[in-house]
């Protein structure tokens, strides 16, 4: 028995099916990850180093290259990118996109510890991991407050509120900008220090020999063991000004003596120093709106959805305000509104392709009943692509979507051509059901083939190599499911419900449906008669304007008239301005910079909805803030109904900002990437053994 007999005979199989799709779809669908767009991360492991006091020049010379030279024979290595400041490195290598990740994090640590022989042992043991850039920020918040200090403000933020943030389901780091390291400040007065007979030498000895806290063994007892802490740190202002000091011979007391006593004077470092409780100097500052804050930039998890995480970490805001009062929360900017957007947009062209071409199959099939069997093949496929989608761990977004919606036509192509010839072998008086076996028996052939063309055109491009194939990936194979599935669809449940229920209907068509097929059967007639006439007697015009249409098509993109790139630029209304200082630059000089450019942002750009500026580092491209206090960084989110377009503005902020900071270079970048950020159009590297460029 066919496949067709089996189900027609049994229509409630129909039902089972259709409940089965249902329920599977449904519950794949509600799982799958939501983000703009389908992850292209290339296999990376990152290597930061961290050596304080060290300069750009002893970082590269003495730790950076022999890393290098050690990572540089790694298998399935593609580059290595370099970022280097004063105290701190970050080494990522990019591997092939073939490489296995984990044998990639192995081996870079292997050939980190042996590089360790080669670098200072002081160094800081480097930290190792995988970098990830699908661990993107998807909400960023400002936190101000008119009761606390900023030392508060911070110990508040660092110890309570990030680890609340972290917690959330899905985010997987915070990073904090603007907060201050609280500390025990000791200054020393020289005139006391002097008369005294101690040295400056002797007041560190003493703040690093009573600043302890070590292990001290483990006490025994018959019943049980404890280990023993050593605790000797210094907690608070008291304690550091009452401790002696000692001498570098180890004595607590000065060469001279009280005339009226034989006993020595002992000092104490508050005879020498005041001793203030405060935190240690801000090397990055925080504003929004010109006013001091702190900012946080939480990142979601990689595999985990923008929008479910965002919305999660926005919905831990009422709370964390009732929970502290004294701190104000604003939003800074969502970063998956964006995505959510595109995803609601790409949605709402799904759904509108499904409602036209419902309304296209009843004016041509002229049975209401006809079009929703044909019909029934769109959610059915849909359905079982996302199951699919589910088990191929792929993610819902625009690619996938946008797929969805591209193949909602060659969908119905299969249901259309037996739906077609049943009604043909019904109208020559077969009974409904054996019309419906009849039909798609004699189609069978026709329809797979139509189907296998589709699959032969898309299938491949899942298999394109480099970025692109990781890209369309979802494209092709999303296609290729929805389509195979579209055939298995109109072998079963097309002809079941055609044959039990469609051809049973004696429903008029309404009189536009008769007014639309009239004109379009004259429209049919003058073709055949006319044009297709024409068209058989003069073979050799036809060949000719298609040989030149063809070529004019192709002349298009060296022409420039159609443009040719990866993925076409996107309008975020997002911009980051750099403001760089020449290198030594004071700190303050450029906190002062940053500030009037961040003013005149405020007064002069009437599309801006929030602003967030950093002074002492800027965002880089590969991982994450950079501390460089030449440097300061403007973030800016505009409206959506603004009177302007992005790069307009980045050019107006570019020109005006220029004059308000001097020899300062100012760079406003519109975020166009895919994924946002402050990727620039074009990317030029400079390289060369020496470290000098090259002419």
């Amino acid at each position: 028995m066919s496949l067709t007999r089996l189900f027609v005979q049994r229509p409630t199989l129909v039902t089972v099916f259709l409940c089965l799709i249902l329920l599977a779809g449904t519950i794949a669908g509600s799982s799958l990850v939501q983000q703009q767009f389908p992850s292209t991360d290339v296999p990376s492991v990152e290597v930061t180093v961290t050596y304080p006091g060290a300069s750009t020049t002893e970082m590269r010379d003495a730790i950076v290259r022999p890393l290098e030279d050690q990572m540089a024979g790694a298998p399935d290595l593609d580059h290595l990118e370099t970022s280097i400041q004063p105290g701190t490195a970050s080494v990522l290598a990019v591997f092939t996109l073939a490489s296995d990740q984990n044998n990639d994090l192995v081996q870079i640590q292997g050939r980190v510890e042996n590089a360790q022989h080669s670098i200072p042992n002081n160094v800081q043991t480097p930290q190792i991991s995988l970098y990830n850039p699908s661990e993107a920020v998807v909400v960023s918040l400002i936190l101000r407050s008119r009761a606390l200090a900023a030392g508060d403000l911070s110990s508040l933020t660092v110890n309570k509120i990030v680890p609340a943030l972290e917690q959330v389901p899905g985010v997987s780091f915070v990073q904090q900008n603007g907060t201050v390291t609280p500390s025990i400040q000791v200054n020393v007065d020289k005139n006391k220090l002097s008369s005294s007979g101690f040295t400056l030498t002797d007041v560190v000895n003493t703040l690093t020999n009573n600043n302890i806290r070590a292990p001290g063994g483990i006490l025994y007892s018959p019943d049980r063991e404890t280990n023993i802490d050593v605790r000797g740190d210094i907690q608070d202002v008291p304690t550091v000004s009452n401790l002696l000091l000692s001498s570098g011979a180890g004595t607590s007391a000065s060469t001279t003596t009280n005339p009226f006593s034989t006993s020595a004077r002992l000092y104490r470092i508050g005879d020498v120093a005041n001793v203030t409780d405060t935190y240690e100097t801000q090397r990055v500052f925080a504003y929004s709106e010109g006013v001091p804050c702190v900012e946080l930039d939480i990142q979601k998890a990689a595999g985990t959805s923008e929008v479910v995480t965002s919305q999660a970490v926005l919905a831990q805001l009422p709370m964390l305000e009732r929970e502290y009062p004294d701190v104000q929360f604003s939003v800074l900017t969502v970063q998956s509104t964006y995505t959510e957007e595109q995803l609601q947009g790409v949605i709402r062209t799904l759904i509108e392709a499904v409602v036209f071409t419902g309304i296209v199959m009843l004016f041509f099939l002229r049975s209401w009943r006809n079009a929703i069997v044909v019909m029934v093949a769109i959610p059915a496929s849909l359905l079982v692509t996302l199951a699919a989608m589910k088990l191929a761990h792929f993610t819902l977004d625009t690619v996938s979507l946008l797929a969805m919606t591209l193949i909602i036509g060659i969908l119905v192509d299969d249901s259309i051509v037996v739906l077609e010839n049943v009604e043909r072998h019904h109208d020559r008086g077969e009974a409904p059901t054996e019309a419906a076996v009849n039909g798609r028996g004699e189609i069978g052939v026709a329809a797979i083939v139509i189907t296998l063309v589709d699959v032969v055109v898309f299938l491949p491009i899942s298999f394109l190599p480099g970025s692109v194939g990781l890209f369309l990936r979802e494209f092709g194979l999303v296609v290729t499911v929805a389509t195979l599935t579209s055939l298995f669809v109109s072998f079963t449940v097309t002809p079941t419900l055609a044959g039990r229920w469609a051809l049973l209907s004696h429903w008029k068509p309404w009189a536009p449906i008769n007014y639309f097929t009239d004109r379009f059967e004259d429209a049919r007639a003058a073709y055949t008669n006319r044009f297709l006439t024409w068209g058989l007697r003069n073979g050799r015009w036809v060949v000719a304007i298609s040989v030149v249409s063809l070529l004019l098509a192709v002349l298009l993109i060296p022409l420039g008239v159609v443009g040719f790139e990866y993925i076409p630029p996107v309008d975020r209304g997002q911009i980051y301005v750099t403001i760089s200082y020449p290198s030594g630059t004071p700190l303050e000089t450029t906190r002062r910079g940053t500030l009037a450019v961040e003013r005149y942002i405020d007064a002069n750009v009437p599309d801006l909805k929030t602003e967030s500026a950093v002074a002492g580092e800027y965002l880089g491209q590969l991982s994450g803030y950079i501390s460089n206090g030449a440097v300061g960084q403007i973030n800016l989110f505009l409206k959506t109904d603004r009177g302007h377009d992005t790069a307009y503005w980045a050019s107006q902020i570019q020109s005006h900002a220029a004059k308000l900071v001097g020899k300062a270079g100012v760079v406003a970048v519109p975020a166009t990437d895919m994924q946002g950020g402050n990727g620039q159009p074009i990317d030029e590297v400079v390289s060369s053994l020496d470290g000098v460029p090259e002419p």
